[in-house]
């Protein structure tokens, strides 16, 4: 699936090596490339032909969720906030030397404070929502709230270890919710504090789990 193609003419696809002619279908601004089954393609160069001026990527356009993957990551750097909220690289360092830089959201400290993401799920099913970040003795207990088409999950915020630039960044990876998907398409997931507070943790990505 190839996404921002709303105004490209696509003339084309197949593969660089023996020029395999592949079926091509479109959705809004989508461009779905069909497989065959009985072909490999881990390693296969596949070419598109095309009219037009393909948009630069941005950070703001729906990351994928497919139920193919065991594991589908959405880090820190494609999240929307608003309020005190902000995405803030941390520095710290495993040993003398070794420095280490993880992109996180931070500033979540009151019902006003929420971090968006964008997401196109391509296919319906029940999902789990997973949340890697890491919280401090002072946060450790509050309690948050993850809105996915206007339905509230309540989770509380579980401590891993103060935050120390000179030793390793603490994380955990929490299961907060899972979520029934009715069709493909685009989905937001709003994070934010249930009450004001301190901060409520430093996030460094979600997780979209399929459940099977």
């Amino acid at each position: 699936m190839i996404p921002g193609i709303k105004n490209i003419r696509v003339n084309k696809v197949y593969t660089l090596v023996g020029g395999q002619m592949l079926q091509i279908h479109r959705e809004d601004d989508r461009l779905f490339i069909n497989m065959p089954l009985n072909h490999d393609f881990a390693d296969e160069v596949i070419v598109m032909e095309y009219q037009g001026t393909l948009p630069d990527y941005s950070l703001s356009n729906p990351v994928t969720v497919s139920a193919q993957y065991a594991d589908n990551r959405i880090d820190a750097v494609f999240a929307k906030t608003s309020g005190n909220a902000t995405i803030k690289s941390f520095t710290y360092s495993h040993y003398f030397g070794d420095w280490k830089h993880t992109t996180c959201v931070t500033g979540l400290k009151d019902s006003t404070d929420a971090v968006k993401f964008n997401l196109y799920i391509d296919s319906p099913g029940d999902y789990q929502v997973q949340l890697d970040y890491q919280c401090g003795k002072e946060s450790a207990m509050q309690q948050g709230c993850v809105i996915v088409d206007g339905k509230n999950f309540y989770f509380r915020i579980l401590q891993t270890a103060d935050f120390d630039k000179h030793a390793p960044m603490q994380f955990i990876r929490q299961m907060v919710a899972t979520i029934s998907v009715t069709g493909a398409g685009n989905y937001k997931i709003v994070i934010k504090p249930l009450q004001n507070g301190k901060d409520l943790f430093n996030l460094k990505a979600l997780y979209i789990l399929p459940v099977h």
